[in-house]
């Protein structure tokens, strides 16, 4: 789930079978049609970006991905034992601003149940 001030709450699926968003007032699932792609721990690098392990220990691994040509910093926390990523922080700076976006991750230890609705599913534009 996703929050920011001033804005609805949206939650956000991804499985192999699409990705899905709902807003907080919504009575469907928004589908963006794009590819299941698996990519571990960072997504995306910036041209120029490096990855690097701040930390590892028995609990948890630390990544940072700095790309400072473009006022960008990813720092994700990954499980050990199950090399799966619960949290990401995402740093962004703009005129003089620092910006900050937290994002926890559940991962479902089954598939999710089937819609109730399956008509509703709409595709984003």
């Amino acid at each position: 789930m996703v929050t920011a001030r001033s804005r609805p709450t949206l939650d956000y699926v991804a499985s192999v079978g699409g990705w899905y968003q709902k807003t907080e007032k919504a009575a469907c699932w928004k589908s963006f049609e794009l590819p299941w792609i698996s990519i571990p721990w960072v997504n995306y690098l910036y041209p120029g970006q490096s990855v690097r392990i701040v930390t590892k220990t028995a609990k948890e691994i630390v990544i940072q991905a700095p790309a400072p040509t473009f006022g960008f910093r990813e720092v994700d926390y990954v499980d050990p034992r199950t090399h799966l990523q619960y949290r990401s922080i995402l740093y962004q700076r703009m005129n003089h601003e620092t910006y900050r976006a937290d994002y926890a991750y559940k991962v479902l230890r089954h598939d999710p149940p089937a819609l109730a609705t399956p008509g509703c599913i709409t595709t984003l534009s």
